[in-house]
């Protein structure tokens, strides 16, 4: 993990140790869905491009995740989320990049109904480019390249009800091919 992912899993530990939770919390449990949309900008480095420049793409991206709190406010999730990039004007600049994860966080609330959760997790990627725009480590073209990478995440939240949610939620991940750091707003659904 990058000196980013330590420092949230720091803050994360540090927040667990203090105990505290909020009134909306209460040391119950909860199962969570969360589903997702928002924005996610992706830079591909040269290395793995056939014109060997690294180039950078707005994505459209949605998702869901499936979590568990737990009585000591601990959130474990699974997630799934795409994001694709289509230009209307050019076929060689389509691409798409698709996520399943596992992510394991602190549920913080606070002040009369906010909620802050840090994550951190282990993410399997896919890549995919129709025109096979992408090459592997030893040059070869492919439609699609795929891996394992470790990501953080936050989200800030507000209790509009006592079972939903509402808020932004932040991504960041240093993967294999480049980079890719996301924004989405949220709705979490209690049960």
């Amino acid at each position: 993990m990058g000196n980013r992912q330590w420092l949230v899993a720091l803050v994360m530990g540090s927040a667990a140790g203090l105990g505290t939770s909020g009134a909306w919390a209460e040391n119950k449990t909860e199962m969570q869905i969360t589903p997702y949309a928002g924005y996610s900008h992706l830079r591909v480095d040269g290395d793995f491009l056939r014109d060997g420049q690294s180039d950078r793409f707005d994505l459209a991206m949605g998702g869901v995740t499936v979590g568990f709190l737990t009585p000591i406010n601990v959130v474990i999730e699974a997630g799934t989320a795409f994001g694709f990039h289509e230009d209307i004007f050019s076929n060689d600049r389509d691409i798409g990049l698709d996520q399943d994860y596992a992510a394991i966080g602190y549920q913080l609330d606070f002040a009369d109904g906010w909620r802050f959760v840090p994550k951190v997790g282990r993410l399997k990627w896919k890549l995919e480019s129709d025109d096979r725009d992408l090459v592997d480590s030893l040059g070869v073209r492919h439609e699609t390249l795929r891996g394992y990478d470790n990501f953080y995440e936050a989200s800030i939240l507000r209790h509009v009800s006592p079972s939903i949610v509402l808020g932004f939620n932040f991504k960041d991940v240093d993967t294999e091919f480049g980079h890719n750091r996301s924004g989405a707003f949220v709705v979490t659904f209690g049960f």
